[in-house]
């Protein structure tokens, strides 16, 4: 039985789901979690992002692995464009 460590999502298939999910210019990136050990975090961030006067979102979601972190964090920043 082997164990597959820090798997990873490519980017391009990143890219390519916010692209087909509408999220027009929104960055994302999904990466190993440092707080939880075998969790993964999905960060999405809006186009009008700004931290200095607070305009635009920045969306977080933890998994059990990069597909379920992105996943959860591409449903709830769909719930943001309506």
């Amino acid at each position: 039985m082997s164990a597959i460590v820090n798997p990873r999502m490519p980017q391009a298939e990143i890219d390519a789901a916010v692209r087909d999910a509408g999220l027009i210019g929104w960055t994302a990136s999904v990466y190993p979690d440092d707080r939880v050990h075998g969790r993964h975090m999905a960060v999405l961030i809006s186009p009008d992002f700004n931290p200095n006067d607070g305009e635009g979102w920045i969306i977080t979601r933890r998994g059990k692995d990069p597909a379920d972190a992105f996943a959860l964090a591409l449903t709830a920043a769909e719930g943001k464009l309506h």
